[in-house]
């Protein structure tokens, strides 16, 4: 069986970027809707892939 834990884009680490001076060229990606990660986690499950 295949597994895919799947981790959603989030911004925890933005605080750290700063702090470092790095710019974080992610900052205006949105953070998606828990519920469309589960449809993508639930899509995959129904390929056989245990998703989480």
């Amino acid at each position: 069986m295949l597994e895919l834990p799947w981790l959603p884009f989030h911004k925890l680490g933005v605080s750290k970027y700063e702090a470092l001076g790095i710019p974080f060229r992610l900052r205006d990606n949105p953070v998606p809707d828990p519920v469309m990660t589960e449809n993508v986690r639930a899509r995959f499950r129904q390929q056989g892939v245990a998703a989480y």
